[in-house]
């Protein structure tokens, strides 16, 4: 029997299913084991040496392979490193900070770090990994102040920058939607969900039986989070999915002396019409995917650029356009958009956008280039400016 190989499957099992190591002592567990190996069930580890001494082996294996292989990349590329990092508070109060690193999708997780009192755990995660770290991916939040750490990079990578994490730009953007042009339906929206969600003896299981009469099933209610601003397109979604059932169930129970006066709601074609446009409206926003680990600057670009679109067609569109104006006032526009234009898919569209403003003409992105290639690589650019030219005019290489 091979005892190493045993404890790395039995770590392995707990860890992908999500159990708790207590479960290695239990007898359900060593009966199981028994049934189908004598043997490895007399060299199953116990709780204490599974969760400490093999889980601490393996897991040092496991970020030395990570290591390795992102160091791989940055040999072979000459690529230079993303560190992504955010701040939370835990039950104990402790401000902790994670972090890992980035390079064409190699990740490496550098850990979690107290950030201590001046907001300073970014550097402990640096000395976590001494390898040169180029864009800097930094989820802002009042854990890690930008001063504190802009003055630390400053010192360890001078060509370090500083990026907002654009996921969560784009969750706070989702949180402007709601408390702007449809403020008002998603407050209505809410109160149907609650009132239907809190009466668990009474209301709910009435919706359900006419859920249960209208679709031969029944479908849960989801309610918004107080900080998970995503969930509100669920929310809406959820409503949409059973409209009929629920204007069948206030038709039905109106009449009761306890009907809740939210659900009078139901009724009414602007609700549901204003329901439709604010899911059809927040729908982009939910599914722009920036968390995924290919995601790049100009994905973020885009995803800004289709929602823009989404919301000019919108009947708020006086109250929504502000919004996202603000969040693109808020990035560096000139990096965004020479991270657009030299992706070789977004280059397509940049060719249909507007090309005659200040940020826009071939003459600014070549400027711009160049300064971001004396400020991030500080050396000569030699032809790039030739090059960029080229390319933005679509003669840098032959045509097939």
């Amino acid at each position: 029997m091979n005892s190493a190989r045993l404890h790395e499957l039995t770590l392995e099992f707990f860890a992908d299913s999500n159990i708790a190591f207590k479960s290695v002592d239990s007898p359900a567990f060593h009966r199981f084991v028994k049934f189908v190996s004598s043997a490895a069930e007399k060299a199953l580890p116990n709780r204490k040496a599974l969760s400490r001494r093999i889980l601490a082996t393996y897991a040092a294996d496991a970020a030395q392979m990570n290591e390795d292989s992102i160091r791989s990349v940055q040999a072979t590329t000459g690529g230079r490193y993303t560190l992504l990092s955010d701040g939370w508070e835990n039950t104990s109060k402790q401000h902790i900070l994670g972090a890992q690193l980035n390079l064409f999708g190699s990740i490496l997780l550098l850990g979690a770090f107290e950030c201590g009192s001046r907001g300073d755990g970014l550097a402990a995660a640096e000395a976590r990994f001494t390898g040169e770290c180029g864009l800097v991916a930094w989820s802002p939040t009042t854990l890690a102040p930008v001063p504190e750490l802009a003055r630390y990079w400053h010192v360890v990578g001078p060509t370090s920058y500083f990026l907002s994490a654009f996921a969560h730009q784009i969750n706070l953007l989702v949180k402007d939607t709601v408390t702007s042009g449809f403020k008002s339906t998603f407050e209505v929206a809410l109160g149907v969900v609650k009132a239907l969600n809190t009466s668990t003896s009474k209301r709910l299981p009435r919706l359900r039986d006419v859920m249960e009469r209208l679709y031969g099933q029944s479908w849960a209610l989801y309610r918004m989070g107080t900080t998970r601003w995503n969930s509100m397109q669920s929310m809406c979604a959820s409503l949409l999915r059973v409209r009929y059932a629920l204007a069948l169930f206030v038709l039905e129970f109106r009449a009761y002396p306890d009907f809740p006066q939210p659900l009078l709601a139901l009724t009414r074609d602007y609700f549901w019409s204003q329901c439709i446009e604010a899911e059809l409206l927040v729908r982009p926003l939910v599914f722009a995917s920036l968390q995924r680990d290919q995601t790049s600057l100009a994905d973020a670009v885009l995803s800004y650029l289709n929602i823009y679109i989404g919301f000019d067609k919108s009947s708020c569109r006086h109250e929504l356009i502000p919004v996202i104006e603000k969040r693109w006032s808020s990035i560096e526009q000139p990096l965004a958009l020479l991270a657009f234009v030299l992706h070789p898919t977004m280059f397509q569209l940049f060719g249909q956008l507007n090309s005659n403003t200040c940020l826009t003409n071939h003459n600014a992105l070549c400027n711009i280039a160049v300064l971001y290639w004396h400020k991030l690589i500080n050396n000569e650019p030699k032809r790039l400016r030739g090059e960029m030219s080229k390319w933005l005019r679509g003669r840098l290489y032959p045509k097939e």
